[in-house]
């Protein structure tokens, strides 16, 4: 699935279950229908002489159901995310590797009651009750596992969009791509970092595996394009607290002290108006400019259409969407505020 479906966290794609609580039992009963799905389909695979599967975890605000089980079991999630490990066929492109899995699950279900597909990225599940609950797809490849359980991982309480644009605006500033499935990266063109939205380009490097250590890695790598050994690179103190963050304490305060340290590094090393990065002229613009991306990709997932289906499903979906966006509009702020104090100095 597209990573800004899993930022909204909407669980909107379709109308038959618009009207279902996904309380933490739910969670926890989705999980155990799609460990079985998994285990079924993979026999189904076998007999095609397919690779098989693996199921992963949850991910986003559905991934601390044990915890609100026992703190707070009558709350709702916007949907549930379940990791969806994929083998990676050589000769396929990521986008043709993930269709070909999604169109045979489509073709495994055909028919079925219990569990339907449309060949998209996600399944639609018959509880015990008789309610239906959507569960999201998201493929990965394994040796990826770290990187994406942590990238997809938010704060406790909060939705996965309020930290995961941090990351979006991090990138889009700095010429990489933060997505949940394959690290931070870099296209490179002519010797230089271009958007990562550009079609043609030389090499794309891969900058960091590591959501623990991604603050560094990013950092080393603009050092090293500037010609420099990485290993001399000056490592502000502010970088060497927070070189990425922890996955098993996730906090999107965190995420901000990163990108702020980045900013930090960069700076000490004269890195900014130079080269690679000859398009920030200072860390004050460099973190403008990230606030603005912010703020900029935060509006535009209130806004989203993906919320279109909900208030057609009549009142208790309307109020599902009003209650995600005033959420999504609140962390928006909180985080915009993390981006702008200065609570540390080189």
């Amino acid at each position: 699935m597209k990573l800004v479906d899993l930022l909204i966290e909407g669980g909107f794609a379709s109308s038959l279950t618009q009207n279902t609580a996904l309380t933490p039992n739910v969670v926890e009963e989705c999980v155990v229908i799609y460990n079985r799905f998994v285990v079924d389909f993979n026999k189904y695979l076998s007999n095609k002489s397919m690779p098989n599967v693996k199921a992963g975890t949850p991910v986003g605000s559905s991934k601390y159901y044990k915890k609100d089980l026992q703190s707070n079991p009558k709350k709702e999630y916007g949907d549930v995310d379940m990791l969806f490990y994929i083998p990676r066929m050589e000769e396929l492109s990521d986008n043709k590797n993930k269709t070909l899995y999604y169109k045979e699950i489509e073709a495994f279900t055909e028919g079925r009651d219990d569990i339907k597909s449309t060949g998209e990225n996600f399944i639609i599940v018959k509880l015990k009750n008789g309610e239906y609950a959507q569960i999201d797809l998201v493929s990965a490849y394994w040796e990826d596992r770290d990187w994406i359980e942590g990238r997809m991982t938010p704060e406790y309480g909060t939705k996965g969009a309020v930290g995961g644009y941090m990351y979006s605006a991090l990138a889009e500033v700095l010429n990489l791509t933060m997505g949940g499935h394959s690290g931070a990266q870099m296209k490179i063109k002519g010797g230089k970092p271009v958007k990562f939205t550009t079609p043609k380009y030389d090499e794309l490097l891969t900058v960091s595996r590591s959501i623990k250590t991604f603050g560094l890695d990013i950092c080393r790598k603009y050092f090293e394009l500037a010609g420099e050994d990485p290993k001399k690179m000056k490592v502000s103190d502010s970088l060497r607290k927070n070189p990425g963050v922890n996955p098993k304490d996730m906090k999107n305060s965190d995420i901000a002290l990163t990108i702020k340290a980045i900013g930090d590094t960069l700076e000490l090393n004269d890195l900014f108006g130079n080269g690679a990065l000859s398009h920030l002229s200072s860390k004050e613009d460099y973190m403008e400019k990230i606030r603005t991306v912010y703020e900029q990709k935060m509006k535009k997932a209130i806004e989203s259409s993906k919320f279109d289906k909900a208030y057609q499903a009549g009142e208790i979906g309307a109020k599902k969407a009003d209650k995600a966006k005033e959420t999504l509009r609140q962390g928006m702020e909180k985080a915009l505020q993390y981006l702008s104090e200065h609570i540390y100095s080189i």
